[in-house]
């Protein structure tokens, strides 16, 4: 059964009541608390396939924050590099070490541009 015009616009002016609201919000913040709790692989897989559909998107925001916050990010660069230095040195050495060498010396050999 689908609700009239008449019908819509009530339930519309119901819901944009401040008490209504009100209460609606706080439900969903507690049906949010709960829903991470149980599914923390689902929130994890939606955020990914966000970044991945988006990327152009958010890269081209994130740059022009840098661009327009250069001293904010300046800080933020040399604290997080100071901070995190041997953990993203790690990093570097695990891809590296992950990488297949044979095909690495191949293409570098002949010239073949690695991305």
């Amino acid at each position: 059964m689908k609700a009239t015009e008449k019908q819509k616009q009530k339930m519309k002016e119901y819901n944009q009541r401040p008490e209504i609201k009100a209460k609606r919000r706080i439900y969903m913040q507690k049906y949010l608390k709960k829903y991470k709790a149980e599914h923390p692989e689902k929130i994890i897989e939606k955020g990914k396939k966000y970044y991945i559909k988006n990327k152009d998107k958010i890269d081209k925001r994130n740059k022009k924050w840098i661009k327009d916050n250069k001293e904010k990010w300046d800080k933020y660069r040399k604290v997080y590099y100071h901070l995190n230095r041997n953990k993203l040195l790690q990093y570097s050495r695990d891809w590296h070490h992950a990488q297949d060498k044979e095909e690495y010396y191949r293409k570098k050999r002949f010239g073949i541009r690695i991305k």
